[in-house]
C-alpha cells in the first residue's frame, strides 16, 4: 500500500492529537515532571522569574530557566494543572516540527514525511509535552543548526537566525549545546573543504562576530544576574553540571539528585530504543540505497552529511559519559526524521523476502536485548530472547519462500501511533500511579497540614500539595493541630509508625507506594 497526503495528513493529525489529549490525563511523575513543575508552580506564586527554586527557600542551580518559563507562563494562562505546565513545551515540539518541514522542503524533502517521522518518535512525541530541560533545547538547536546550513549555502541572514537559535539554547540547556553544534558542522565542514578549508568556509560563510554578539546579547544578561543573586551558580554551573557530571562516574556534587552511572556507549542502545521503530528502518533504507547505488560518503550530497552529523552529535558527546539520560538523544531526532524522509526519496526498490525482513528484525532486537541483559546482569532477560528468536524462526521457516515488495515507511508510519497509544495508556493506569502521588490529594482538605513519615517528601507530594505537604522531621510537629492533619508514608511502614507514637489516624487512601491517614 502506498500513502497518499490524505494518509500522511491524518497520522500526524492522530499523533499530535494524541499527545495533546494526554496532557491533562496523565499524572505529573517523580522524580523530573513532578520537580520541573513544583518549580514553575513556585516561580509564579513568589513572583521570582529569575530563578527557579528547587524549595520555597532553596534555588535550583542546576540548570537555566527557559523549561520553568514555558510552564509558568502555561499556569498564568491556564492555572495549577497538568495540561498548564505541559502544553508549552508541546506548543515548543510542534514549532520544531514546523522548523523541520521548513527546512525539509527548502532543501528538496517530503516536509510531510517529515512531520509525520518526527511526531511518531517514542522519545520526541512523549518529551513534546513534557515538563523538562530537552524539547526546549532540541527546538533551539534545531533553529541554530537551520541557521547554519542556509548561511553556509550563501544566505548570511540565516548565520544571525542560526546565533539566535544558540542564544535560546543557552537558555535552555547551558553551554552543551555549543558542544553540540560543534559537533555537527565542524566534521561536515571538513568533509566538504578539507580541514583547513573548514575553518576557512566557517569564517567566510557564517557571521562570525556579529552572530556571537547577537548570541550573548540574548543569554548572558540572564546568566550575570543569576550569579549576582545566587552566588557561586556560575562554578557549580559550568565546572559542575557541563565537566564534572558528564567525565565523572556516579559524581557525588549533584545537589539536587542522584548521579546516573550507566556503562560507557549507552547513548547508543538509548537511541536504539528511544526511537524504535524508526531506529531500524532507518539503517535499513541507508544500507539498501548505499549497497545499491554504491555512493561513498564524500559522494554523497552535502544536505545529507550534515543531517548525518547533526544525528550523531550527541551520540559522539555522550559515548563515553555514564551520566546519561535515554533524552539525551533528542537534539538530533529532527535530523533523524529528515534522513527517513530524504531516503525514502530514493528510487530504489526494496524487494525482500519475509524470512529477511524476520531475519534483520530479529537480529537487532536479538543484539539489543542480549546487550541490555548483559550490561544490568540479568540472565531472564536472555531466555525470553530465546524463546521470541524460537518463534520468529518457526515463521520465518514458514514463510521462507514468500516474496513482496515491503515498504518500511508505510508499515512503520501506521504502527507508530498505536505504539503511542498503548505508551500512554501503560502511563495512565500503571506507571503514572506507581511515579506520583496525585491520587493522595484528590479529596484532601487542604486547610489540614500534611506530613511525609518514613522517608522524603516526593516532589509530586510537592506538587500536589500546592507545597504545604512537610517532612516530618520531628514529633513536635504534630502538636498545636485541632483541625487535624495528614500524615503520609510507605504502605509497608506507617501502620507501625502511627502504631509506635500511639496516634489517633485513620486510614483513608493508599497508592501503590504509600498511604495517607487522617489524624486527630
Amino acid at each position: 500500500m502506498k500513502l497518499t497526503s490524505k494518509h500522511l495528513w491524518f497520522l500526524l493529525g492522530a499523533a499530535l492529537l494524541i499527545r495533546l489529549v494526554s496532557l491533562g490525563i496523565m499524572p505529573l511523575m517523580d522524580t523530573t515532571e513532578a520537580r520541573y513543575g513544583e518549580q514553575a508552580r513556585i516561580m509564579v506564586e513568589t513572583g521570582n522569574w529569575l530563578t527557579p527554586m528547587f524549595d520555597y527557600d532553596e534555588p535550583f542551580l542546576g540548570k537555566p530557566p527557559m523549561f520553568t518559563w514555558l510552564s509558568a507562563v502555561g499556569i498564568e494562562v491556564f492555572g495549577v494543572s497538568e495540561f498548564a505546565v505541559r502544553f508549552p513545551h508541546w506548543v515548543v515540539g510542534v514549532m520544531t516540527i514546523a522548523l523541520g518541514c521548513f527546512f525539509a522542503k527548502r532543501v528538496g524533502i517530503d516536509p510531510l514525511k517529515t512531520a509525520v517521522v518526527m511526531a511518531t518518535i517514542p522519545v520526541f512525541s512523549i518529551s513534546s509535552g513534557a515538563v523538562m530541560t530537552d524539547m526546549a533545547l532540541t527546538f533551539s538547536l534545531t533553529l541554530a543548526m537551520i541557521g547554519f546550513f542556509f548561511s553556509w549555502r550563501g544566505e548570511r541572514i540565516w548565520g544571525y537566525i542560526g546565533f539566535f537559535g544558540l542564544g535560546l539554547a543557552l537558555l535552555s540547556k547551558g553551554p552543551m549545546a555549543i558542544v553540540l553544534m560543534g559537533l555537527s558542522i565542524l566534521p561536515f565542514l571538513v568533509i566538504q573543504h578539507g580541514f583547513v578549508g573548514a575553518f576557512v568556509q566557517l569564517w567566510k560563510r557564517i557571521p562570525i562576530v556579529g552572530g556571537l554578539v547577537l548570541m550573548c546579547v540574548i543569554s548572558f544578561p540572564w546568566y550575570i544576574m543569576a550569579e549576582q543573586a545566587n552566588p557561586g551558580f556560575l562554578e557549580y554551573f559550568i565546572v559542575g553540571e557541563h565537566f564534572n557530571r558528564f567525565l565523572v562516574s556516579g559524581w557525588e556534587g549533584d545537589r539536587y539528585g542522584n548521579a546516573h552511572d550507566e556503562p560507557r556507549g549507552m547513548i547508543w542502545l538509548f537511541l536504539m530504543l528511544a526511537a524504535l521503530p524508526w531506529s531500524v528502518v532507518l539503517p535499513l533504507l541507508a544500507v539498501f540505497r548505499f549497497t545499491r547505488l554504491k555512493e561513498k560518503l564524500s559522494e554523497l550530497p552535502g544536505v545529507f552529511v550534515f543531517l548525518l552529523f547533526w544525528v550523531l552529535s550527541p551520540l559522539i558527546l555522550f559515548t563515553f559519559s555514564g551520566n546519561i539520560l535515554a533524552t539525551y538523544v533528542l537534539p538530533g531526532m529532527p535530523a533523524f526524521a529528515l534522513l527517513v524522509a530524504y531516503l525514502t526519496e530514493s528510487k530504489v526498490s526494496y524487494k525482500v523476502t519475509f524470512f529477511k525482513f524476520l531475519a534483520i528484525t530479529g537480529l537487532v532486537i536479538t543484539a539489543v536485548s542480549v546487550y541490555v541483559a548483559t550490561e544490568l546482569k540479568n540472565d531472564a532477560i536472555i531466555y525470553y530472547v530465546a524463546g521470541a528468536a524460537i518463534l520468529v524462526a518457526g515463521i520465518a521457516f514458514l514463510f521462507r519462500d514468500k516474496g513482496f515488495n515491503f515498504n518500511w515507511f508505510t508499515f512503520t508510519s501506521y504502527i507508530s501511533p498505536i505504539i503511542l497509544i498503548i505508551a500512554i495508556c501503560v502511563v495512565m493506569f500503571k506507571t503514572g500511579n506507581e511515579r506520583s502521588d496525585k491520587m493522595l490529594f484528590v479529596d484532601v482538605d487542604h486547610s489540614k497540614p500534611t506530613f511525609y513519615v518514613e522517608g522524603g517528601r516526593p516532589f509530586s507530594g510537592q506538587y500536589y500539595s500546592f507545597g504545604q505537604a512537610k517532612r516530618l522531621h520531628n514529633m513536635d510537629q504534630l502538636k498545636g493541630h485541632e483541625n487535624g492533619y495528614y500524615i503520609i508514608g510507605p504502605n509497608e511502614r506507617i501502620e507501625g509508625f502511627v502504631e509506635r507514637h500511639n496516634l489517633s489516624c485513620t486510614f483513608e487512601v493508599a497508592s501503590p507506594k504509600r498511604s495517607r491517614y487522617l489524624c486527630q
